[in-house]
Formats: C-alpha cells, structure tokens, sequence
C-alpha cells in the first residue's frame, strides 16, 4: 500500500517542489512523521487537526468547545511546537460551540 509521504515524493518528482506553492490538506493528513516530511521538504502547507493536543472532542475536523463566550474570534500562534514539530497554529471560532484548529507552515499575511 502506498502511503501519504510516497504519493508526496512522487509529486515532488513529477511537478519539482518550486512548482508545489502550497499543500492544503483535510485531517486525515497529519500526524508527526507527515509533518516532519513537509516540514524537512520545506512544502508550505495548510491542515485542519481531527483533535487539538489536550484531546477534545471533534466533530467534522471542527473542535467542540465548551465555555466559550459569543463573540466569534480568531488567533494566529506563530513557531509553536506541536507533537514535535514547529508549525504556525490558527484558532478561530466558528459559532458558540465549535472551534477550527489549524495547523501549517503558511504564514499569516
């Protein structure tokens, strides 16, 4: 079976990296040995997390929160470690319950 860093080194051998501006992926595509690759490849990328570190609850790649207050908000972490890797994290709250957590190597503008 051939894994998500195969079909990566594949399409850095077909297209070249200059030719790869930026890696959007769905949850299903992270994980610490994923990240690494990018990270060492220097592929700016851009994925939402299934779970955020302290392990709450999600659904539909969106985490659920509790305590939130009303007012929708957004935050941009720069140079964070997560599980191992330094990424840029993005927060943002969608409604009273659900917050996307977004992890990458992409920089705020």
């Amino acid at each position: 079976m051939i894994d998500r860093v195969d079909v990566l080194e594949k399409a850095i051998d077909l297209l070249g990296l200059a030719r790869i501006g930026l890696l959007v992926a769905d949850r299903e595509f992270v994980g610490s040995k994923w990240v690494k690759v990018l990270i060492d490849r220097q592929v700016l990328f851009l994925t939402s997390l299934a779970q955020d570190p302290s392990g709450s609850t999600q659904k539909r790649g969106v985490l659920a929160g509790r305590g939130l207050t009303g007012r929708a908000w957004a935050t941009v972490y720069q140079q964070v470690l997560v599980d191992g890797q330094w990424v840029n994290v993005c927060l943002k709250q969608l409604d009273k319950q659900e917050i996307l957590y977004l992890i990458g190597t992409l920089s705020p503008p």
